[in-house]
This record gives structure tokens, C-alpha cells and sequence, in this order.
């Protein structure tokens, strides 16, 4: 994936109040526990990271500063250009993306920063869609390089009845049956918890030598429903599950 950002400068600003600030993050996922912050917890979190960052190069009170991104990932989840803002008392003189990239671990890195025209800019409530991929290899052997980054797959699959399962999950669908345990202990409780979703499209991209990416375009998704929905998928690849019971 290329992206053309352009070079680091120093932001002016002249009016030394709270600014909402839009970023657009990457991060390698595999050390990280998704990214949501978990205030009980001392597992690391891609949020996490960025606030305890942020708030140490401004000198913030770290309980009320936080960092809302248009996502929440799962653990081992990686992102090439998830949006986020989040809410500084700017100065004179900015830092710059240069300036925070140089403060955070190697695995998550601003691709960019930029002062909001509009102060109630909000990453999730603005949001249109998001892209989701999943990608897998089918060749009897995993290359250890892309251990992390895809799935083994070393069982016979049918390409062609996996592509038409994934198709089925075009439109909106109540997604309850792949939502993963939050949604359904809060429904088991009876918490209001919405699990209809819309998936506007989804392709199987055939990359070469063995190797397939699933891509979700779609409005949003449950915790742990893209990976169930590609799971399922597989099951009927496989023959493991009719793709009557898909449609049902």
C-alpha cells in the first residue's frame, strides 16, 4: 500500500485552547491486546500507548486525556490507516507527526496529523464505512514470514463455494450468531446491544502463489465477527457445513 504524506513541518496555531486534532494511525498489532483502552488491566493497547505518549510529551493529566479511534481492533489486529482524534491544549508551537512518531514504539506510528477544521470532528460518529481485510494461505507449507500477518489455511478448500459463502454476507443482516462473547453475555443480560450490521460488499482477491485476501467493506462490525464470518466461510470451503445452513 503506498501513501504519499507530506513532509513533517511545524504547525502554527494561535489560539491557546483545546484543539481537536484528526490522525490517522498504523500499527503492527501482534503485541498488542487490540485497541481499546482497559483501565483495569496492564495489558498494552494501541489507545493505551498513544495516550501514555501523548500525555507525557504535553504534560497531560493522563485521567482525562484519551484518544478515540473509528475502530476498536481485537488482539493480534493490524492497521494500515485507522482515524482517530483526540483533544489537545495547543501552544504557540505544535509538536509535530515527526515529533510523537519519534516518542512511540516502533510498531505504531502516526501516518498523519492535522488540526480539525470542525471542533465536534468525531471519529466514530463520522465515519462512513470501514475496509476490513483478512488474509490466508492455502499452500501446504506457512512461510514464517507471514505468520503474523495471515492465516494457515492447510486444509483442501473449494475457492469458488468459499467465494460464494462470503457473498451471502452482502446486506443487512442481524450478525448476533458471529458476534463475539461481549455482545452476547450483555443480550444474555439484557443489555441493549444492537448486532444488526451492514456489509456493502465483499471480495476474495486472489494474490498469487497460494495466497487469498478476503476484504469487507462495511459499516461496521461486531466484536470478533469478521474473523467468525471468514471462519464459517472456510467450514463450508471445507465441506464441514452445507451453505444451506449459511442461508438460513
Amino acid at each position: 500500500l503506498a501513501l504519499s504524506i507530506p513532509p513533517s513541518t511545524t504547525l502554527q496555531l494561535q489560539t491557546p485552547t483545546l484543539t481537536r486534532f484528526k490522525a490517522v494511525v498504523a500499527y503492527d498489532g501482534t503485541y498488542f491486546s487490540g485497541w481499546q483502552v482497559q483501565r483495569d488491566s496492564p495489558q498494552r493497547t494501541v489507545a493505551g500507548t498513544l495516550e501514555q505518549t501523548l500525555t507525557e510529551i504535553y504534560n497531560l493529566n493522563a485521567s482525562s486525556f484519551y484518544v478515540l479511534g473509528a475502530s476498536r481492533t481485537d488482539t493480534g489486529v493490524h492497521a494500515k490507516g485507522q482515524t482517530c482524534h483526540f483533544d489537545l491544549p495547543i501552544p504557540q508551537t505544535v509538536p509535530t507527526r515527526h515529533t510523537i512518531n519519534a516518542a512511540l514504539p516502533r510498531d505504531v506510528s502516526l501516518l498523519s496529523l492535522t488540526p480539525t477544521p470542525d471542533p465536534q470532528f468525531h471519529a466514530i460518529m463520522d465515519s462512513t464505512s470501514k475496509l476490513y481485510s483478512y488474509r490466508i494461505s492455502i499452500n501446504s507449507v506457512m512461510d514464517p514470514f507471514m505468520r503474523l500477518f495471515r492465516t494457515h489455511v492447510y486444509y483442501d478448500v473449494d475457492i469458488e463455494l468459499l467465494e460464494t459463502a462470503l457473498k451471502l454476507f452482502v446486506g443487512t443482516h442481524d450478525f448476533r450468531a458471529f458476534s463475539g462473547q461481549l455482545e452476547q453475555k450483555a443480550k444474555q443480560k439484557g443489555g441493549a446491544v444492537p448486532t444488526v450490521r451492514t456489509i456493502y460488499d465483499v471480495r476474495l482477491i486472489d494474490e498469487g502463489a497460494g495466497l487469498y485476501k478476503i476484504d469487507f467493506h462495511l459499516q461496521g462490525a461486531l466484536y470478533k465477527m469478521v474473523r467468525n464470518m471468514v471462519g464459517t466461510a472456510l467450514s463450508v470451503a471445507k465441506g464441514d457445513v452445507e451453505l444451506a445452513e449459511l442461508k438460513r
